[in-house]
């Protein structure tokens, strides 16, 4: 069901089926969620204008290693060297974390100079795809709920609730390169005309 989503943000049921065999109805979450979840540009500029506030990815952590498991969609076999990122997407003013995204990028299949800024850690990877004007295509591979014990960055609180994500792929060169999964504190967007 989420092939709908390469070519339309709609479903006629609003019913869809993830690959854990889980039926969500995206027709009941709140618009924002339903254009974060089916977007292929980028979120921060969507959350930009819904928060209407300026928006900081800042990386959690970041480090080249081997991979723990399989890839399939991306050719990826365990052990093999990938970039691992981990950023939260939070407004400058309210502070809200409206984002914590998890990244997978194959660092074989990028150009020399793309690898060394994205290792470097000084820009995100949409923004350096966009300044960089490669042509990229996303695919949508998942969507799910996720009860979860987060820790806030920058402070010692926790976010206990209900995260909204998704994982796609970023295709460079009709390539799958680089996979993200985003997840979205629900409640921040719950209430929010």
């Amino acid at each position: 069901m989420l092939d709908n989503f390469n070519t339309k943000g709609y479903v006629e049921s609003g019913i869809i089926t993830n690959d854990r065999d889980e039926s969500l109805d995206i027709a009941a979450f709140p618009p924002i969620v339903r254009t974060l979840l089916v977007t292929d540009g980028t979120v921060t500029k969507t959350l930009e204008a819904y928060f209407w506030e300026p928006i900081q990815v800042e990386q959690m952590g970041q480090r080249v290693a081997p991979l723990e498991n399989d890839i399939p969609q991306m050719g990826l076999k365990t052990g093999d060297d990938v970039l691992l990122r981990d950023v939260s997407i939070s407004g400058t003013r309210s502070g809200d974390v409206y984002a914590y995204a998890t990244s997978v990028l194959n660092i074989n299949h990028l150009e020399e100079d793309v690898r060394n800024q994205l290792i470097a850690g000084t820009i995100g990877i949409g923004e350096l795809l966009r300044d960089k004007g490669l042509e990229t295509y996303r695919q949508v591979i998942d969507i799910y709920r996720e009860i979860k014990k987060e820790v806030v960055p920058g402070s010692k609180s926790y976010y206990c609730g209900e995260l909204i994500c998704r994982t796609y792929l970023i295709h460079i060169d009709n390539e799958p390169v680089i996979q993200v999964t985003e997840k979205f504190p629900y409640r921040l967007y719950q209430n929010k005309h």
